[in-house]
């Protein structure tokens, strides 16, 4: 499963460029990508063209977000940011046809979702607990703003499978881990996987207050591993409460600041508190390359680049961390320049993580710091 994680560095690189997409979609799908906003309807006023981008351009009519880019195959984080921007766009026919996919190809009895869809069937039925997370709280946030009881079942049932089989109990409090083959101890967690509004939504939706500790143990374990530099990818907690950096499982290479890490800056940025203070303790170590506008795919924990290649996702990393540190103009620069390299190299789960940032450090179509 992980070794997917890899495909997906793969494909956000620079050097792939538009011949990957040919080569996965043809002609017709290049020029869904390369069109950019010329060629799509306007969005609702309020809502960031790159998030009516992003549903427009990777949502197929049957509601199944296609990876373009990966050769038309389908993961379960995919559904899980098509609902979440659906959510934000208040597009409610684009939600409902999404989540009826999702229901009926990768949804398994306990609730969670198979994280691997391919040539018309699942090929991994393990979950991975950053889709299962997203979609609860979009679910939690459709069944509100939609006004659907529903989907707020359908939250609760998903929250309840996630506590039970994707947490596990440490010396810190209980810790959402990268899956249900994660929890042996040391638990294996991506940082990525922790936001702190999801954990909010579903104890607001399901009045479970576990989920207040899950977020509180987050922060704790996210604090602890960037004490002294950035997030990596991945990092074990033991049940004793030691949280290491680490890489990924049958990899050996050196902890690192990358795909994976950066949405933890992203996910940590909107609200005041504990995660907006680590992402802005993440902007000393940003800084230096974004002030320079070099966003290299992979930075080492302590912020220097381990490669060449280009990556949006950094940039939108960069701007969380510098609006959690109050460079509100930054910030925004930022975006800017996180859709400029997406449109020129478009792939998936860049215009993702461009859709979802402007969603929660932008029009605030996620994002509920009232609470």
């Amino acid at each position: 499963m992980r070794a997917v994680k890899r495909l997906e560095q793969a494909a956000c690189r620079f050097t792939l460029g538009l011949a990957v997409l040919i080569s996965a979609t043809g002609v017709a799908g290049v020029v869904a990508h390369s069109a950019g906003s010329s060629r799509l309807p306007n969005p609702p006023s309020g809502v960031p063209i790159s998030v009516s981008a992003f549903l427009a351009s990777y949502v197929d009519g049957s509601g199944r977000v296609v990876r373009w880019d990966q050769g038309g195959d389908t993961v379960s984080e995919g559904q899980a940011y098509a609902l979440l921007l659906a959510v934000a766009a208040g597009d409610r026919d684009r939600f409902a046809a999404v989540w009826a996919w999702t229901k009926e190809h990768l949804q398994r009895p306990d609730g969670l979702l198979a994280w691997h869809w391919a040539g018309g069937r699942v090929v991994d039925w393990m979950p991975a607990a950053d889709a299962d997370l997203d979609t609860a709280w979009a679910l939690g946030l459709a069944g509100t703003r939609f006004g659907d009881p529903s989907l707020e079942a359908a939250a609760r049932r998903m929250a309840n499978s996630i506590l039970r089989e994707e947490t596990v109990t440490t010396a810190l409090g209980p810790v959402l881990v990268a899956g249900p083959w994660a929890r042996t101890n040391p638990a294996m967690v991506e940082p990525g996987y922790f936001a702190p509004e999801a954990f909010a939504e579903l104890e607001r939706s399901t009045g479970d207050i576990r989920w207040a500790s899950v977020s509180a143990t987050a922060m704790v374990v996210l604090g602890r591993l960037t004490g002294s530099g950035l997030p990596p990818d991945w990092a074990s907690v033991t049940t004793a409460g030691a949280v290491v950096p680490t890489h990924a499982p049958g990899s050996f290479s050196t902890p690192s600041f990358g795909l994976d890490a950066e949405r933890a800056v992203v996910w940590a940025a909107p609200c005041d508190g504990m995660g907006s203070a680590i992402a802005a303790r993440a902007w000393a170590r940003l800084a230096p390359s974004a002030t320079r506008e070099l966003f290299p795919l992979e930075l080492s924990l302590d912020g220097s680049a381990e490669t060449p290649d280009v990556s949006a996702v950094i940039a939108v990393a960069d701007a969380a961390a510098a609006q959690a540190s109050g460079r509100a103009s930054q910030a925004s620069e930022l975006l800017d320049a996180a859709a400029r390299i997406s449109a020129r190299y478009p792939t998936y789960y860049g215009s993702a993580w461009v859709a979802l940032a402007n969603s929660l450090l932008g029009a605030k179509g996620l994002s509920d710091c009232s609470r």
